[in-house]
């Protein structure tokens, strides 16, 4: 059977790829590369892929947990990328295992994650049929939320903020 490229690209996996490549390429916005327009570029590519994509998930009530995933291997990588210096410091600095350093980055990163999976969650739950009130308020509104959220409750991790 051959796919087409149309059709390769519309397979799930594939749409992990796209938004963990989108994700990724925020490194590029902040220190030591400080390319500030990557950012936008990282942010309006995850946009676009949720429009793309949120048609098909809001038809299907059992498909709305993709929207999270989505957020999640975006925020994996968004800050997996930019908090790579981590691991070096818990292992240099404070003498950690490296077995130790790894998984405290992990689960820091993955728990740091959650910030963009809710709010992208819920972009999905509250969007309305107008874009352009979902693009310039509902999406925003969400992001800068759960950022000042992620900077001042629980763990007051301010890293890697946009706004």
């Amino acid at each position: 059977m051959n796919l087409g490229v149309l059709q390769l690209a519309n397979h799930p996996l594939w749409r992990y790829v796209f938004f963990m490549f989108a994700g990724l390429i925020s490194v590029f916005a902040f220190a030591p590369f400080d390319y500030a327009l990557v950012i936008m570029i990282s942010i309006v590519l995850l946009l676009w892929l949720l429009e793309l994509y949120a048609t098909e998930v809001q038809s299907s009530k059992n498909k709305s947990w993709r929207f999270f995933a989505y957020g999640y291997v975006y925020g994996l990588a968004y800050f997996g990328s930019q908090l790579y210096w981590v691991i070096p410091s818990l292992y240099v600095q404070i003498h950690l295992d490296l077995w130790m350093a790894i998984v405290a980055f992990t689960l820091f990163v993955g728990y740091l994650a959650l910030a963009i999976a809710i709010p992208i969650y819920l972009y999905l739950k509250y969007r309305t049929t107008s874009r352009v009130v979902n693009v310039l308020f509902i999406f925003p509104s969400l992001w800068v939320l759960f950022e000042w959220l992620r900077g001042w409750l629980f763990s007051g991790v301010s890293w890697c903020d946009v706004g």
